[in-house]
């Protein structure tokens, strides 16, 4: 076999066995396209990862803090903790059934069925499947990522609550009877009257609504001993008062803001004005006529100290109730009303006899005069007449007989000579035996 024989055998013997290895290479490539699956990209799992913790960061602190902040203060924590509980029990809902329910592989729309119910069969191996055809990402953090979404929808539902009730703290109705103060951010804003009225959501501004019609009572003292209100009257007797002031708001902003306690504000007043008003009368004045001026007098009192005050109170009445002195004195007090009437009783008896003996007198006068002018005119004969009368008036009540006769005595003691006569004409009455 020449050279060139040799050399052609050894080109088909190469040909043949690159023919073999092609042909070889051909069958086997579609296997490996079999046995190629789905890929894991970091990338993918990193972004993952992120958006994860991007979704729970929108619902803690996020929502949380959000919503907290559109209500009152006092409420803040409240939602806090309302946002954060449900959180994590929709966490552990979504491990226990929720991710088996959603994707438990059932072939229902809406039913995944119960094959992963506490997360049966997910390991550290399985995977998911993405959005993206031959791409996955571990089943855990796929987990997670959905159960973000599946936490913050009841987050959003307290969301609604509290847009609901921005919406109810933006509408007022004001009442007929009521004025409405706002409040911006805790400071005096406006005062707005009765119709339907807005304003800016809580906590940015807040309404508070005041019934100005209405009438308020204060009592101050009472019939019951432990609850006195003594008063000092002018002549320095001592008068245990009830009495009740009937007010009313006439300023509403004023009423919030310069009053801390109104109710003990208007009762400290009405003490104060009233010692003032009773110090001026006297006990019987303070007891009995003078109470409707004292009720003037306090109410005038009372009001200018308020007005002074700008306490934003009207002052409408002062009605005392009782106006006694105080039990302990009771007794004593009769007696000195007892002394009074009698006093003036005398007072009264000395009056009449002095405007009777007045009145005498000033007809004996009278009579005097008229004398005196008839004496004028005819001496003789009015004195004659005088003595006649006094003479009258002297021995009219007397027992005796004047004769005016010459030589004959001229008092007879007639009454003498009678009660004689009348012992000798007496019967004799004799007493014994006759012999």
């Amino acid at each position: 076999m020449s050279a060139r024989e040799r050399k052609m055998g050894k080109m088909l013997n190469t040909l043949k066995l690159s023919g073999a290895a092609g042909l070889a290479a051909l069958m086997a490539a579609p296997a490996l396209a079999q046995d190629a699956g789905p890929v894991m990209d970091k990338g993918d799992v990193s972004w993952m990862l992120v958006s994860t913790i991007l979704v729970l960061f929108m619902i803690l602190p996020g929502l949380a803090l959000f919503y907290g902040g559109l209500v009152r203060a006092k409420n803040m924590l409240s939602v806090l903790m309302q946002i954060t509980m449900i959180t994590a029990m929709v966490m552990v809902i979504w491990v226990v059934y929720g991710y088996s329910f959603a994707f438990g592989g059932g072939e229902g729309a809406f039913w995944g069925g119960t094959a992963k119910l506490f997360l049966a069969g997910v390991t550290a191996d399985s995977m998911a499947a993405t959005f993206s055809e031959g791409y996955v990402i571990p089943e855990f953090v796929f987990i997670a990522f959905q159960m973000t979404f599946a936490a913050i929808t009841p987050a959003l539902i307290i969301g609604a609550f509290v847009a609901l009730w921005l919406v109810w703290t933006s509408i007022h109705r004001i009442g007929p009877e009521q004025e409405g103060v706002v409040m911006q951010l805790g400071k005096y804003a406006r005062t707005v009257q009765p119709g339907i009225q807005f304003t800016l959501p809580a906590p940015f501004e807040n309404i508070t609504k005041i019934d100005t019609k209405q009438i308020q009572t204060t009592s101050i003292g009472s019939p019951k001993p432990s609850s006195e209100n003594l008063v000092l009257s002018k002549d320095q007797s001592i008068i245990d008062m009830a009495y009740d002031v009937r007010w009313s708001i006439k300023n509403p902003s004023l009423y919030l803001f310069q009053l801390d306690n109104p109710d003990g504000t208007v009762k400290e007043v009405a003490e104060s004005a009233m010692r003032a008003a009773v110090a001026n009368y006297d006990l019987t004045q303070a007891i009995g006529p003078g109470r409707g001026a004292i009720e003037l007098e306090v109410r005038r009192r009372m009001q200018q100290v308020l007005d002074e005050y700008r306490a934003g109170v009207l002052i409408q009445s002062i009605s005392i109730r009782q106006s006694d002195p105080p039990p302990e004195v009771t007794d004593a007090f009769r007696e000195v009303n007892a002394a009074q009437q009698r006093r003036e009783s005398y007072l009264n008896d000395a009056r009449a006899y002095a405007s009777r003996v007045t009145e005498l007198a000033l007809g004996e006068t009278a009579e005097f005069d008229k004398i005196y002018v008839q004496y004028k005119q005819a001496p003789e004969v009015t004195k004659r007449r005088l003595y006649y009368e006094t003479m009258e008036q002297v021995l009219g009540k007397v027992d005796k007989t004047i004769v005016e006769t010459g030589g004959v005595n001229t008092y007879l003691p007639l009454p003498e000579f009678q009660k004689k006569a009348a012992q000798k004409t007496e019967p004799v009455v004799v007493t014994g035996n006759k012999q």
